[in-house]
């Protein structure tokens, strides 16, 4: 399951306690998420030790929704759902892409759900993405990038995810996969 957004890494994101965040953000219970990040954006810019202004709103409003109970840890702003797994290991992004690459071809479907096309892969000067498209609807998102010391961050995400229990159920199976590699 996704864990709740931590207050303590927001205060220590945005220079602004938690239970100060409520305060701050009570009087606009009633708002969408837009305008709560905005709202958020605004007194995180005030505050001034954040270097990322933009993203820690995000988390802010992410965490105000699942405070006021609007949604659940793992639920996007659709309704959906979405799951995130990250590793580092030894090696290139070219080798665990190529890992990565046979154990999906391995595997014609994914927990039931068939692949609804061929996997796509593209590059960036620093990341390397692998996406595939399921019968169910939900997509896959596998990146690759280097890091120091000849090691690589695999990132896995999978969205539009129908269902918490469902995305508890995909969490597993996308580890058990990253596992075999």
């Amino acid at each position: 399951m996704t864990a709740p957004v931590n207050p303590g890494a927001l205060a220590a994101g945005t220079g602004i306690a938690w239970d100060t965040w409520l305060r701050l953000l009570d009087p606009f219970s009633s708002e969408n998420h837009a305008r709560l990040a905005e709202e958020a954006q605004a007194l995180i810019r005030a505050q001034g030790k954040s270097d990322n202004p933009a993203w820690w709103a995000q988390s802010v409003a992410v965490a105000y929704e699942q405070h006021l109970g609007r949604r659940v840890p793992g639920q996007q702003q659709d309704g959906s759902f979405a799951i995130s797994l990250s590793r580092t290991l030894p090696g290139s992004p070219e080798k665990w892409l190529e890992q990565w690459q046979k154990l999906a071809d391995a595997r014609r479907t994914h927990r039931e759900a068939a692949a609804t096309g061929m996997p796509r892969v593209s590059r960036t000067a620093k990341w390397v993405y692998w996406r595939l498209a399921l019968s169910d609807g939900t997509r896959v998102v596998f990146s690759i990038q280097p890091k120091p010391g000849n090691n690589a961050a695999l990132t896995l995400r999978h969205e539009r995810i129908l269902s918490q229990g469902e995305a508890a159920l995909w969490r597993n199976y996308w580890k058990e996969c990253i596992n075999a590699l």
